[in-house]
C-alpha cells in the first residue's frame, strides 16, 4: 500500500519543478507606485492588473509565493458567493445580495478570459456543481434557498429522486445544480499570473515581511526585513491580518480546512460513482466539497476548524485525512480499500460580515485590503483584484461599497 503524503499539496505536485519559480529576498531600498503584500492569487492578480494599468509594482511575500492562498482546496470555481442566497439576503438585504451575485459571475467570466488570453495551463474546465441535502431538514432548507432565488428572478430548480442519485452516484434527499461552475489548479494559475506580471515589470520578492508602516505627508514608507520601500499605495492581500495589520483581525475568523486526494481510480470505480462527474457541495451550510480531477482522482475538502499549533498539526492532519476519506467512502462505497495519496491543510479567513472586506480602512492611510475571501477561490480573487485596481486608479465604482469595511 502506498504511503500517504501528508503535508504535500497535490496541486503543487502537478507542476513540474522546471515550471516552479523561486524569487529573491528584498535586500535594498526601493520605490514603487504600488506595493502589494501577499502573493496569494488575489495578490498576483492585483499586481498584474495594476502593472497593466501602467503602475510600478512591487509584490512582497512573507513566505513562499502562492504557498497558502493559491492552493485552492478541491479546485472548485464558483460563480456565486459560497454562503448562498438566503444567508446573504438575511445579512445584507436584497440589493447587496444581487450586486454580490452579479459581481461573482462577472469575476468568474473575467478570470476564465484572462487565463485563456495569457495561455496559462491550469486545467481550467467547466464543471457543474451539485448542492445536495442529505437529510429531510437540509432538504427543506434547500427548498427555501431555491424559492428565495426564484423570487429574486435567479434561475434555480430543485431535483429529487432516483435519476439524481444515478447521476451523482450517491444518495441525496434533494439537490440543485450550479451549471456554470468550473474546476482548475489554482496553484498553476497563480504561477501563470506571476509570470505575466513579471513580463509587465512587476518586481517580486519572497521571504520578505513588513515590520511597520510609516505614513509621511506625501507617501508611505514600508519598513521590511530587507529594507525600506517608498510608495503611494500599500495593498494587503495576505490570508490573515497579521503584523502591522493585526488590528483588523477582529473583522475576520481564521480557520483551517483539510484536503484529501485519492490515487487515480479505475474505470469500474469511476463508473460506479455516477454518470455525471460533478462537484458535490454537501450540506447546509456546506461542510464537504468533492471534485473530480482530469486524471480521475477524487478530491475532498472539509473538516474545518480553528487552526492548531504547528507541533500538533502532523497528528491532526492524519486524523482529519482519515475522517475525510471515511466521509468519501460513505458516499462512494465503490472506493472501498482505496487509501488517500495526499493529505494537507490550508488556512483561510472568512469575514464576520459574510461578504469579504475589499478596499480602504479609515484607520490605515494609503492602505487597501482584501480580507475574508473564504472559499471563493479564483472568482473572488479576481473580484478583489478588480476592486483594488480601481481604488489604485482613483476610480472606485458605487457597487464596490458593499465590500467596504464601513458597509
Amino acid at each position: 500500500m502506498p504511503r500517504i503524503r501528508y503535508g504535500v499539496p497535490y496541486w503543487r505536485e502537478r507542476i513540474p519543478r522546471i515550471r516552479r519559480r523561486s524569487y529573491p529576498r528584498l535586500r535594498k531600498e526601493a520605490e514603487a507606485d504600488v506595493v502589494i503584500v501577499g502573493a496569494t492569487l488575489a495578490g498576483c492578480l492585483t499586481a498584474y492588473l495594476a502593472a497593466r494599468d501602467g503602475a510600478q509594482v512591487i509584490l512582497l511575500e512573507p513566505d513562499r509565493v502562492a504557498a497558502q492562498g493559491a492552493l485552492g482546496g478541491c479546485g472548485w470555481v464558483s460563480r456565486e458567493p459560497d454562503l448562498g442566497f438566503r444567508a446573504l439576503h438575511a445579512k445584507h438585504g436584497l440589493r447587496a445580495t444581487r450586486v454580490a451575485f452579479d459581481a461573482w459571475k462577472r469575476a468568474a467570466t473575467d478570470f476564465a478570459s484572462l487565463v485563456r488570453r495569457l495561455r496559462i495551463k491550469c486545467d481550467l474546465v467547466q464543471q457543474a456543481a451539485v448542492w445536495m441535502a442529505e437529510s429531510d431538514v437540509e432538504a427543506k432548507e434547500l427548498e427555501r434557498e431555491v424559492r428565495a432565488r426564484r423570487n429574486a428572478d435567479i434561475d434555480a430548480a430543485l431535483v429529487r429522486g432516483r435519476r439524481l442519485e444515478e447521476e451523482i452516484g450517491t444518495e441525496a434527499r434533494a439537490a440543485f445544480r450550479l451549471r456554470q461552475d468550473g474546476y482548475l489548479n489554482m496553484y498553476a494559475a497563480a504561477l501563470g499570473i506571476l509570470r505575466a506580471a513579471e513580463g509587465l515589470g512587476v518586481q517580486i520578492f519572497e521571504q520578505t515581511s513588513v515590520r511597520r508602516v510609516r505614513n509621511r505627508r506625501h507617501h508611505s514608507e514600508i519598513v521590511t526585513t530587507g529594507g525600506p520601500i517608498r510608495t503611494q499605495h500599500l495593498v494587503v492581500t495576505t490570508e490573515a491580518a497579521e503584523g502591522p495589520f493585526r488590528g483588523l483581525a477582529r473583522h475576520l475568523d481564521l480557520q483551517e480546512r483539510y484536503v484529501a486526494v485519492t490515487p487515480p481510480l479505475g474505470a469500474g470505480v469511476v463508473r460506479a460513482c455516477g454518470r455525471l462527474h460533478e462537484t458535490l457541495l454537501v450540506g447546509i451550510p456546506r461542510r464537504l466539497r468533492v471534485s473530480w480531477t482530469p486524471d480521475r482522482r477524487l478530491i475532498v475538502t472539509g473538516a474545518e476548524q480553528r487552526p492548531v499549533h504547528r507541533r500538533r498539526l502532523p497528528s491532526v492532519l492524519e486524523q482529519r485525512t482519515g475522517e475525510l476519506m471515511y466521509n468519501l467512502l460513505v458516499r462512494y462505497p465503490a472506493i472501498l480499500g482505496t487509501p488517500a495519496e495526499y493529505g494537507w491543510s490550508e488556512r483561510f479567513t472568512t469575514a464576520r460580515g459574510r461578504l469579504p472586506y475589499i478596499g480602504p480602512h479609515r484607520t490605515y492611510a494609503r492602505h487597501l485590503f482584501a480580507f475574508g475571501l473564504g472559499h471563493g477561490g479564483a472568482p473572488v480573487a479576481m473580484l478583489a483584484a478588480r476592486i483594488l485596481a480601481r481604488y489604485v486608479q482613483g476610480a472606485p465604482e458605487k457597487e464596490d461599497e458593499i465590500f467596504a469595511f464601513h458597509r
